[in-house]
């Protein structure tokens, strides 16, 4: 199912799944109805990655926004488990936020986005093998880590 499309003059369809180092970053475009990207990039390259190869008016760029919910950073559970986990979120949101304004003070048009309701393809954080399958059967991309996989499917969704 596809959502809206909220940018139909966008020739190219961009993602971003944050992360503190090498964020998932997915890019369609949409006359070729083919991905021209779908990759992790080091933060530092990033942007200059989309400068280089897309126009700012071209490109819009759908990049996951978990802080948008609230106690976005509590996953359960008890004592140092829960804390790593609960500060590598706050991490990775913080990383999202920093990429967002530079994207948004570089002129690309960025739409944060809450994560999308994964349900049985998706169980606490981390893509199950039907979800794994269901993605790459979906995409025609077979080889690729969970955070690029989290861009893909946010592209699957507003391409």
């Amino acid at each position: 199912m596809q959502h809206t499309i909220h940018f139909p003059d966008a020739r190219f369809v961009g993602a971003i799944d944050p992360d503190l180092h090498m964020p998932g970053v997915a890019i369609w475009d949409r006359i070729l109805k083919k991905w021209l990207c779908h990759q992790s990039i080091s933060n530092d390259e990033v942007l200059g990655f989309l400068h280089q190869n897309y126009k700012r008016s071209e490109l819009v760029i759908f990049l996951e926004a978990g802080w948008v919910h609230s106690k976005a950073n509590f996953r359960g559970g008890f004592g140092t488990d829960a804390h790593t986990i609960a500060k590598n979120v706050g991490e990775n949101h913080a990383m999202g936020k920093f990429l967002s304004g530079q994207l948004k003070k570089a002129g690309f048009q960025v739409v944060e986005i809450a994560p999308l309701v994964k349900k049985v393809l998706k169980v606490k954080g981390k893509w199950t093998p039907i979800g794994r399958r269901h993605v790459d059967t979906e995409s025609g991309i077979k080889r690729m880590n969970d955070d690029v996989r989290d861009a893909v499917w946010i592209v699957m969704r507003y391409r």
